[in-house]
């Protein structure tokens, strides 16, 4: 989570292209569905800027659930 914390700060302060952000976007998005990345939230998105915490938490609301891995199919 800290390197897509720091990418969106990269995005947001006009350091990286909308088409690289489009990229760590679409991880979040994949990964916000997951219980993972919930639990990780609930426990340590203090270790997060504020801004990125709000971004995660909207993503994780707007997710549909998803099996325990990302990687399952």
């Amino acid at each position: 989570m800290r390197i897509l914390d720091d990418a969106y700060h990269q995005y947001r302060s006009g350091r990286m292209e909308e088409a690289d952000w489009q990229v760590y976007e679409n991880v979040i998005e994949l990964a916000a569905g997951t219980s993972g990345v919930s639990f990780y939230v609930e426990t340590r998105i203090h270790l997060h800027s504020q801004e990125f915490a709000s971004l995660i938490k909207q993503k994780i609301s707007d997710a549909q659930p998803r099996d325990k891995s990302i990687y399952a199919r």
